[in-house]
């Protein structure tokens, strides 16, 4: 059976369920090429998902240093306009009694 058949079968079955039955097995014989070949399926569906997590974090922190520059932005023209609201001559100028 070629590989990717095997991995077919694999995926069909879950990963949970590919587990389980390995777990229900007494003395799983470790040196089969079955058994390499799904312990190989096992890693790469970890894999997977470990990538797939960080991929997510990275997001999520891409999306929190966006947010903070706003804010920074925000609170830099906050205090620029706080300043020229509180210098006399600028608010002369601007009209604000």
């Amino acid at each position: 059976m070629a590989r990717s058949e095997k991995w077919k079968q694999l995926e069909a079955l879950g990963e949970v369920e590919v587990r389980r039955q390995i777990a229900e097995q007494s003395s799983p014989q470790t040196d089969s090429p079955a058994y390499k070949e799904v312990m190989e399926w096992l890693r790469f569906k970890e894999t997977e998902r470990n990538d797939r997590s960080n991929r997510e974090q990275f997001q999520a922190a891409r999306s929190a240093k966006k947010a903070a520059w706003i804010a920074a932005i925000a609170a830099i023209i906050a205090a620029i306009w706080a300043i020229v609201i509180a210098y006399p001559p600028a608010r002369a100028f601007l009209g604000i009694p």
